[in-house]
């Protein structure tokens, strides 16, 4: 095409029908230039691109589409037209209003038409609409968009002829057009779908060429006329040539061909803003897909408040550096300055740094954070070196007159040295995720990372309307199928043509523009299908991207992929710039737990109140959740299921469910697909070539009887339980295709299903062997294995493989593992004397059962294992058996007394009169007793006894109950404690049943027998005699 500019004045235009309509063209490519709304299509917003001619690409009303934010307006352009019904003689040429009418109906009925967004119109000359006839035909058209039904519409028309005449001219020659009746309310629906677009470009008046001369005079340069109608030439001339060939423009195409010496885009605000659009209208398309999926289901809590926050800070990182400035500021250095000024140690003080200012860039970003890390890192240090413990410098401010005085409150000042040292590694840490351009979010599967990220890109990207681009691992296998690198740049924009850096210039001035960085989105990695291949193109792609300081990129991966197969982003020459958040809900708060529950069973339609075993589990493995919600769901949408009580998780019952859901969901979605039989032989095909193969992983496709190919799809689509993957590369199958559970639990249950209703029946000698072999030390699947074949033995009586498994060495492990998984009716009194012997043969296997049993505080609920089974042997145990067993689950390394006591306290301290005394909340003020031996950590805020004695305050009946019941044992190393623990403390157990108590002990106890009870003894009823006596209500 030629590049001379001939001018063409935009008023000279005269009445041809095809210069009129080059004009509308050019009108609204104008107004996509400028960043306007649409004329006669306001509602769509703005113009993110204008397709002419476009009969031959499906679009029947062709002359001009214009693609909007929110619908599409597709036009046709007819220079003269009368509204008649007027209709086409035989053979001869239809009249116009009558032809455009005929497109318009045809894109109407077309399933591509979005009745909710679209709209059609017919642009004509103004001439053509005059006087009343002008009023008319927009008051029936506008009156049917303003009217909410048929019958309100109707009713309006009857007080107006001329206007009830053009709706009845639409009705007759919609009929006529379809060959049939046209009923009211399609006709009124139709209608107001249909915009007359009036355009006047006469050289005297028009308004339109006026309207189109101040459009062009403000995108050309020192708003010269002769500038505008060179642009305007430019424009027309476009037009012209992409009419003839069916082309698009979008702002960018156009911009790129327009003469750069006369025309000034607005800033190019323009260019940012369909740019930013596209990625949002891309963004917003992949969020309701994984909606679809259920794979994000909005408003379920699934992360700990600090990820959220730090995600927060990393995508905007200019907006929120002065909250980390002011969390600095916060740190309470009171206390430590008053204890370090009386001992005449040196103090500290938290000023910021000279010259520090708060950033207006993201460069500057990246330099007041590092200032700020060098200046805490100091702090740091200087409190290291004065740590009472350990620090290097503290003998050297020790002396003969405040070394007392150090001894006395060390403790307290190594409290408050490690306080502040955590603040300030929190601000560290989140000084780190803003000049970080990479953050990496790891976790187990079903650990909410993909709700994590849709969550956030869903509201608060959204709500920002900040630049971001989202796509799954799994979207880049089958789209990024050459380079990962030009794929994604084309994504932004195929004008790019691949090529970084136009595009990373594009990206710096929209980022400068928003002062907030592009962060680009890859959720699931692990789940590209050649994930060797991937891993080194995303470690180049970062690699090039993150040249530019204005690229974030926000990865999720499972942990074990990430560790296996991309651990090369760890040392990548990136690393420095790379921040981790691991484990989403890693000590979720009670209030959060309650919240993300409550908020999957609302979805999901499920009412029901699960105990707090139940809610742990749930929150520490949320895929148990998740599969729980899917196998329970409601099949009608209107319904709600009620499952009360759910005091225990049967996995095997739970899977059943689940297999029984699968199976009726396919076989109602494809009734002649022979689902259930096929279903069946796939899962008999998977078991037996894993257990055979000993491969639990990666099972070629090309094993399974292609007659099951069909049935493999369909799971693998729905993403219900099958994923298939690439092979490995080291795979002697190479480039093959492979099939895996996507639920490892789903995957044990499975063969644990074949090897018993299977194996065991025709062959048990190769059932032993195949079981022992499957349960190797580095087997994938020797725990759940292990677990579920003990399980549905014990559920089905199948006393040879139960007596299999009591002769294998770690059926001990085994027992444990499963024992608490099975209904109350299948448990034995030769179970719990078993796992009385296991609590008292060492600390490890106490500690399984302690963990399996604290949650079990309801008797009705759990009748045999439950609390009370630990209390009942801890209240035996002597000083030695106490130590060896007890002290190591409650080791203060861990801080688990502490979190216990914690624990204990947020429950009982809402409790009243009567709810104290309920089975659930007493066993925790029992168990508050028993733990009263255990040493707490010299930090520890409160210890079981003081708790205990806070809690018998408010309510000292039970209280008193359980001390005589425990006092009463003479052997127990729990009643010595106890003893020595009430002589000191408040005189409302100084009553005469606990003295009378102590009296009897003491007249049947000899002193070389038990010395330390008898001690303690001697001490409680000499502080007896000290106090009154008060006798009990």
């Amino acid at each position: 095409m030629s590049k001379s500019i001939s001018p063409v004045h935009p008023f000279a235009l005269g009445p041809g029908g095809s210069r009129f309509e080059l004009l509308v063209a050019t009108f609204y490519l104008t107004s996509m230039l400028k960043g306007e709304l649409p004329f006669g299509f306001e509602k769509g917003g703005l113009i993110f691109s204008v397709k002419l001619q476009q009969r031959n690409k499906g679009n029947p009303v062709d002359d001009i589409v214009i693609k909007a934010e929110k619908g599409t307006l597709s036009v046709q352009v007819k220079h003269s037209i009368r509204f008649t019904n007027r209709k086409p003689r035989p053979n001869g040429k239809p009249p116009e209003f009558y032809d455009a009418l005929s497109q318009c109906w045809d894109l109407y009925n077309r399933k591509t038409f979005n009745k909710d967004t679209d709209c059609f119109g017919i642009a004509i000359d103004a001439a053509n609409l005059l006087g009343k006839n002008r009023n008319d035909i927009f008051d029936t058209i506008t009156w049917a968009k303003n009217e909410i039904s048929v019958v309100a519409y109707l009713q309006q028309l009857e007080k107006f002829k001329a206007k009830k005449k053009y709706f009845e001219i639409f009705q007759d020659l919609l009929a006529d057009i379809s060959k049939g009746p046209v009923h009211d309310e399609i006709t009124w629906d139709f209608i107001r779908h249909l915009i007359i677009l009036p355009f006047d470009f006469h050289q005297t008046s028009g308004y339109s060429g006026n309207e189109l001369r101040n459009k062009l005079l403000d995108l050309v340069k020192h708003r010269s006329v002769d500038n505008a109608m060179a642009l305007c030439s430019r424009i027309y001339d476009l037009a012209t040539t992409y009419a003839i060939t069916g082309g698009e423009f979008d702002s960018y195409s156009l911009e790129k061909q327009l003469p750069s010496n006369i025309y000034v885009p607005i800033n190019n605000t323009l260019t940012s803003y369909v740019l930013q659009k596209n990625l949002a209208f891309q963004l917003k398309q992949k969020i309701t897909r994984e909606k679809n999926s259920k794979k994000y289901i909005p408003r379920i809590f699934t992360e700990t408040p600090h990820a959220k926050d730090e995600l927060r800070l990393f995508s905007d990182p200019v907006l929120l550096t002065q909250k980390i400035v002011e969390d600095l500021q916060k740190i309470d250095i009171y206390l430590y300055n008053e204890i370090t000024w009386k001992l005449d140690f040196p103090q500290i003080n938290i000023v910021l740094p000279d010259n520090f200012q708060i950033p207006n860039t993201l460069q500057e970003v990246i330099v007041a954070s590092d200032a700020l890390k060098r200046y805490v890192s100091k702090l740091k240090t200087d409190l290291k070196d004065m740590d009472p413990e350990k620090g290097a410098k503290v003998s050297q401010h020790i002396n003969y007159s405040n070394r007392s005085l150090f001894e006395e409150i060390k403790y307290l000042l190594w409290g408050c040295n490690h306080s502040i040292q955590h603040r300030l590694e929190n601000v560290e840490r989140h000084l780190d995720i803003l000049s970080s351009q990479i953050l990496i979010v790891e976790g187990k599967a079903a650990s909410g990372k993909t709700n994590f990220i849709c969550n956030f890109a869903d509201t608060t990207l959204n709500s920002r309307q900040q630049t971001s681009f989202y796509a799954t691992g799994y979207d880049l296998s089958i789209e990024a199928t050459t380079s990962l690198k030009g794929y994604l740049v084309n994504r932004f924009n195929d004008e790019y043509d691949g090529k970084l850096a136009p595009f990373l210039k594009d990206v710096e001035r929209i980022s400068l523009k928003d002062n907030k960085p592009l962060l680009i989105i890859i959720d699931g990695i692990n789940e590209h299908s050649d994930l060797a291949h991937f891993a080194r193109q995303l470690e180049q792609l970062i690699e090039d991207f993150t040249s530019d300081i204005h690229v974030r990129f926000i990865l999720t991966c499972r942990s074990e992929y990430f560790e296996k197969r991309f651990v090369n982003l760890r040392n990548a020459s990136f690393k420095d710039k790379t921040t981790f958040i691991e484990d989403l809900t890693h000590n979720l708060a009670p209030i959060h737990r309650k919240f993300m529950l409550n908020a999957y069973f609302r979805y999901f339609r499920i009412n029901c109140h699960p105990s707090r075993e139940v809610v742990d589990r749930f929150v520490g493995d949320p895929l148990i959740l998740r599969l729980f919600c899917e196998a329970y769901e409601p099949e009608e949408k209107s319904e709600t299921v009620t499952i009360e009580p759910l005091n225990n998780i049967i996995l095997d019952i739970l899977f059943e469910q689940y297999n029984l859901r699968i199976t009726k969901r396919f076989e109602e979605k494809y009734p002649e697909s022979g689902f259930t039989r096929k279903y069946k032989k796939l899962l008999y095909e998977l078991a037996n070539y894993m257990l055979m193969e000993s491969s639990f992983s990666n099972v070629p496709v090309e094993s399974i009887p292609n007659e099951l190919h069909d049935i493999v799809n369909m799971l693998v689509n729905e993403g219900v339980m099958l994923r298939k993957d690439l092979a490995d590369k080291t795979s002697i199958i190479e480039d093959s295709e492979v099939i895996n559970f996507t639920y490892d639990e789903f995957r044990d249950y499975i063969l644990a299903n074949f090897l018993i209703y299977t194996i065991a029946p025709s062959n048990f000698e190769k059932f032993k062997e195949i079981y022992s072999k499957s349960i190797s030390p580095d087997s994938p699947v020797a725990e759940g294995l292990e677990k579920y074949t003990f399980i549905l033995s014990r559920k089905n009586k199948n006393h040879a493989i139960l007596g299999f498994l009591e002769s294998i060495d770690n059926y001990a492990d085994i027992f444990l593992n499963g024992i608490f998984l099975v209904d109350n009716s299948l448990i034995s009194e030769k179970d719990l004397e078993l796992i009385r012997t296991l609590f008292q043969k060492d600390s490890h296997h106490a500690q399984q059962i302690y963990s399996r049993v604290r949650n079990r505080r309801s008797k009705k609920d759990f009748p045999l294992l439950n609390i009370w089974l630990f209390l009942d042997l801890v209240a035996q145990f002597d000083k030695n058996d106490y130590i060896r067993l007890i002290n190591p689950i409650f080791s203060p390394r861990y801080g688990r007394l502490e979190n216990t006591c914690t624990s204990i306290e947020s429950i009982l301290e809402g409790c009243t009169a009567d709810t104290i005394e309920r089975d659930n909340n007493l066993s925790l003020l029992e168990l508050l007793l028993c733990l009263s031996p255990v040493p707490p950590v010299y930090s520890q805020s409160i210890t079981p006894f003081e708790l205990f004695l806070r809690i018998a305050d408010d309510h000292p009946k039970p209280a008193i109950s359980l001390i005589k019941k425990y006092l009463r044992e003479k052997e127990s190393y729990v009643s010595q404690k106890l003893w020595a623990e009430i002589a000191f403390s408040s005189s409302k157990f100084k009553v005469k049943e606990i003295y009378d108590i102590a009296i009897q002990l003491q007249n049947e106890l000899l002193i070389k027998d038990n010395p330390e009870l008898s001690e303690a003894l001697r001490i409680f009823l000499s502080r007896c005699t000290e106090l009154t006596l008060v006798e009990a209500d």
